[in-house]
């Protein structure tokens, strides 16, 4: 699976890391929770295609505290789409200590909340998505890095929170039972095409 990124143009970058530098996190906690396994893995028609999402929700200032919660989601689906085969989704609420006298803007919040805060539960989410699949008796599933990069000029109107992953790691049944294989969905394609 290729990276998720989040995109944030110079200003943004400067807002967040204002706020980054003034806070640390005190703690990440699971809110909510829900997953369900609808198709057992001897039925399933390999190779599985995963898409993911996340969203920020709106931070609470109250003190020294920061708190942001959000929104993560995992599914699995066939190769025709047309079968949903895993789902677990969370809401994780992470909550920062802010250094004494420090009062974030509204934009430095907004640039950390859709930036930073994300890439901080992120290795949470993906731990949480890995246990909870295994635990379904399927393979695990490792997903990708959160990369935060810097958003090119030209390319402003690109997504911040990608709702699907192009060149998706593809779960695949072998003799041997089912194991990940590394291969996007493009090079298979181009593997198919020879």
């Amino acid at each position: 699976m290729s990276s998720i990124v989040i995109e944030q143009d110079k200003s943004q970058a400067q807002l967040a890391f204002r706020l980054h530098t003034r806070a640390d996190i005190a703690s990440v906690r699971m809110m909510e929770s829900a997953f369900a396994c609808k198709v057992r893995l001897e039925d399933v028609k390999f190779p599985l295609l995963p898409a993911l999402k996340h969203e920020a929700e709106n931070a609470v200032v109250a003190g020294r505290k920061l708190t942001i919660p959000i929104k993560f989601g995992f599914r699995a689906v066939s190769e025709d789409k047309e079968s949903e085969v895993i789902v677990v989704a969370c809401r994780l609420e992470v909550e920062y200590d802010l250094d004494e006298g420090y009062v974030p803007s509204w934009e430095e919040i907004e640039a950390f909340r859709q930036g930073n805060a994300i890439f901080n539960c992120w290795a949470y989410f993906r731990e949480y998505v890995q246990s909870t699949v295994a635990r379904m008796n399927y393979p695990p599933i490792t997903l990708p890095f959160l990369r935060m990069i810097p958003r090119i000029a030209a390319q402003k109107d690109s997504p911040v929170a990608p709702e699907a992953v192009e060149g998706t790691v593809l779960i695949e049944q072998s003799n041997q039972g089912p194991e990940r294989k590394r291969k996007t969905r493009k090079k298979k394609e181009t593997e198919e095409s020879r």
